[in-house]
């Protein structure tokens, strides 16, 4: 998607991509910099090259899987304490089989669209 630094999610035999974008997803203190995909069968987020360096895996998950989608807007008034000029970027939280994903995105509603919920 973005040049060298991210790497495409790996798609089975018949699988169809349906979103991809780049994102970053909280781990308890830890942000992890990469990208989410949605297939018709998963939920995916490859860590990009240099949070692969340092040993972080990819995680996968079986759509079924996914009970909810929280989309949560970024604070108002959060774009004046970014160090560069950006759009704040909201939150989805995805619960799947129990643990909680968070992943910061642009359109986080349009994640929470793909997944159905």
């Amino acid at each position: 998607m973005a040049g060298w630094l991210f790497v495409d999610a790996p798609l089975e035999e018949g699988e169809e991509l349906l979103f991809r974008r780049v994102c970053t997803l909280r781990r308890g203190r830890r942000t992890v910099g990469g990208e989410v995909s949605v297939t018709d069968r998963r939920l995916v987020f490859v860590p990009n090259r240099l949070e692969q360096l340092v040993g972080v895996k990819a995680s996968a998950f079986p759509r079924a899987s996914v009970d909810h989608v929280t989309v949560v807007p970024p604070p108002p008034g959060s774009e004046r304490f970014a160090a560069l000029p950006r759009t704040p970027r909201a939150r989805a939280e995805v619960e799947v089989d129990g643990d909680l994903l968070v992943l910061q995105l642009e359109d986080a509603a349009a994640l929470a669209g793909v997944l159905g919920h």
